[in-house]
This record gives C-alpha cells, sequence and structure tokens, in this order.
C-alpha cells in the first residue's frame, strides 16, 4: 500500500471512531419542550377534582448538575411551565415555594414567590421564569413545614406537587406526614423526579405514598404534550360521573322494572303496564263499533306517526272472556279493524296499519267484576320493526 493511501485510510478510521465514542459517551438529548410548546390541553369527560395547587421548587445546589444536557433547576422549571399551559383554564388558588435558591450554602432558606391567591396562568410563568442560580442547601422538610402555615386557611382540596432531584438535607418525610395527618383527604401530594438517583427516586415515591394518591412521576415522561396530558388528568382531574341509569327509558312514566314496553315512542299515551294503548276507549259487550266521544281518543295517534314518517303499527284488539273463544277471537279482530278505518279516514295512510285480534288470551286485568271486564275490552298499539 502506498504512504498516501495508508494515512488516508488510518484518518478515516479515527474518524469513524471519534464518531461511535461520541455517540456513546454523549448527552443524551434533553427533553423536548419546545416541540410541543403549543400543544392543545383536551381533558373531555373529566371534570376538575381540586380547588388549589401548590408547587414546591427544588433550587438546591444539586439542581444545578445536568440532567441530559439540561440543567436540572432549568428542566424543573420547564415542567412547571409546562403544566402552567395545561391548566391554564381552571379555577384554581396557587402557590409556588422555592427552597434552597439564591442562598449561601451554610443558610437554609424558602421563599414563597406566588401566592397563595387567585390562579392566573400569566402570573404563574412570569413568577417561575425569573427563577436561577441553584446553589444553596437542600432544606425540602423546611419548604414543607411552610407550606403547612400557607394552607392552613384552605378549604376544599388541594393538589401539593414537589419537584427535586431527592437529595433533602432534613427529614422531609416526617414533615410531609406531618401535612398529610393536618389535612387529610383534603391534600394530595404528588412528587416528579429530577434526575434523581435511585436513593431520590425512594425518598420521593415515598412521600408520595404518603399523600395517599398514587402520583409519583419521573419528569422524563412529563415533557411531551401526551405525558402532561396524563399528568394533569392524574393531579387535577377526575373522570366525570356516569349519568345514572335511566329509570324511565322512553319517559312514558312507567318506571323500567314495571314497563312491559320500555321503548314506545314519545307522544304516545301508555297503560298502566307501559304499553301504547287508546286509553280510554273501551267497547260495549259484545260490540265492535266505536262511539262518537271516543273518536279523539283514536286521533292522538295520528301525531305520533306524523312525528315518525318510516313508522307502522300493528292495531291489536282484545276482548273479554264472556262467550266462546271463537266469537271473541273474530270480535277483538273487528275492534282492530275499526280502529284502522277511523285512522284511514282521517289521512293515515293504509299501509303503514295492520291489525291483529289476540281474544280474551291477554287481559290486562282480572276478568272479575264489570269493571274489569270492560278495562280488557281495548285496542293496543305497537310498532312493527
Amino acid at each position: 500500500m502506498h504512504a498516501r493511501g495508508f494515512f488516508f485510510n488510518l484518518i478515516v478510521a479515527l474518524a469513524l471512531a471519534a464518531a461511535v465514542a461520541g455517540c456513546a459517551s454523549g448527552p443524551k438529548p434533553a427533553c423536548p419542550f419546545a416541540a410541543d410548546q403549543n400543544f392543545e390541553f383536551s381533558f373531555p369527560e373529566q371534570t376538575q377534582k381540586v380547588d388549589s395547587f401548590y408547587v414546591i421548587l427544588d433550587g438546591s445546589e444539586s439542581m444545578g448538575g445536568s440532567r441530559g444536557g439540561l440543567q436540572k433547576f432549568a428542566w424543573a422549571k420547564n415542567i412547571v411551565l409546562f403544566m402552567n399551559q395545561a391548566i391554564s383554564d381552571l379555577d384554581l388558588k396557587a402557590g409556588l415555594r422555592t427552597y434552597g435558591l439564591n442562598a449561601v450554602p451554610s443558610g437554609p432558606k424558602t421563599d414563597l414567590v406566588y401566592g397563595f391567591s387567585k390562579y392566573s396562568s400569566q402570573g404563574y410563568a412570569d413568577a417561575v421564569k425569573p427563577l436561577w442560580g441553584p446553589n444553596g442547601p437542600s432544606p425540602l422538610g423546611l419548604a414543607i413545614k411552610a407550606a403547612d402555615k400557607d394552607l392552613c386557611s384552605i378549604s376544599g382540596r388541594t393538589a401539593l406537587i414537589i419537584l427535586s432531584d431527592g437529595n433533602p438535607s432534613d427529614d422531609a418525610v416526617k414533615e410531609a406526614r406531618k401535612l398529610k395527618d393536618r389535612l387529610g383527604s383534603k391534600l394530595c401530594i404528588s412528587t416528579i423526579a429530577i434526575g434523581a438517583n435511585s436513593a431520590g427516586k425512594e425518598l420521593l415515591n415515598g412521600i408520595a405514598r404518603i399523600g395517599g394518591c398514587d402520583a409519583a412521576f419521573d419528569s422524563k415522561d412529563l415533557c411531551t404534550g401526551a405525558g402532561m396530558t396524563q399528568f394533569v388528568s392524574k393531579v387535577f382531574y377526575s373522570d366525570a360521573p356516569k349519568p345514572a341509569p335511566a329509570l324511565d327509558v322512553d319517559g312514558d312514566g312507567v318506571l323500567n322494572m314495571k314497563d312491559q314496553c320500555p321503548y314506545t315512542p314519545k307522544g304516545a299515551t301508555v297503560n298502566e303496564k307501559g304499553c301504547w294503548e287508546i286509553v280510554g276507549l273501551t267497547f260495549d259487550t259484545d260490540k265492535a263499533n266505536i262511539k262518537p266521544e271516543f273518536l279523539p281518543l283514536i286521533y292522538k295517534v295520528i301525531p305520533v306517526l306524523n312525528n315518525n314518517p318510516a313508522m307502522k303499527i300493528q292495531l291489536q284488539g282484545h276482548a273479554d272472556n264472556r262467550g266462546t273463544m271463537e266469537h271473541n277471537q273474530a270480535l277483538s279482530e273487528q275492534r282492530a279493524k275499526a280502529v284502522k278505518k277511523v285512522l284511514i279516514k282521517k289521512g293515515v295512510d293504509a299501509n303503514r296499519l295492520s291489525t291483529k285480534g289476540f281474544g280474551f288470551y291477554k287481559p290486562i286485568v282480572p276478568n272479575d267484576s264489570e269493571a274489569n271486564m270492560a278495562r280488557n275490552r281495548r285496542v293496543e298499539i305497537r310498532e312493527v320493526k
């Protein structure tokens, strides 16, 4: 091989090796907040479950470290701003407290930088954006204790959200337990781990368990629109209550448990069993003629048919139990046909009407009195599918 070719191949090989090494050891891409900054958040069929929220933001020295090529504190700020975007339409009270931020290393410090007051999405963003300079100790317990004072007069439910890498310099778990014991079911605690190691994650998970809402998160899961939607849905919303099953599915005044015809059309007159009947129409014993005073009752069928132009119906005649089976069968058919004749005369298309007689086989009440036998001499209606 010529010297020029040898050196050329050597340079190529070294360049490839450097590229591979760079891919293996270089930082992973930062969470793509910017990619979803215009994400349209939506929470259909959910209702707001909290009346206020309170963020505790870790500004301690360890948050100056890097996570995926981005400073952990900057990552935490982006999470808060992204959440603020997702909840901008909610009616809430809000607070934002930092700890360790811009403090001298020997002096534990916590500051309330927003509220505790009426929530404004713009105001909240204005409070978060200027925050900088994580360099102090990590008194998470002190911040939780201060939050307890801020929340002492709250009513309703509050979501406490802690963003940290989980390295407190005091007993944060103890303070979280005291706060939860005081507020009980009015408080849910959520934690968001920002580049935490295994011990930090375990501590934050433990605080979330104290909070009682199973709400421990990792920041890497919250930097997309879909991930933030899941977080906000879990912390701020609950599923809208499903409507109770209708007690009267067709709205005819007969409860489902007693309704033998549960899907009668709107406007139909029904009997005590929920079935469509020309209620009030009766026939004299052994007669099928319709008396003039009953015609308006039959006319009530016409608007129902007009409102349902594709509907076809069957007119069903009935009889009491006096007389033979054959005689009452014929009599019940005649009664149904008499009603059909009235409807046709009023302009109803005959093709939409059919008739059937049931004799005395389907009494609506026992045939044990004159009144009951008169009640059984009737015409019911069924829609023909």
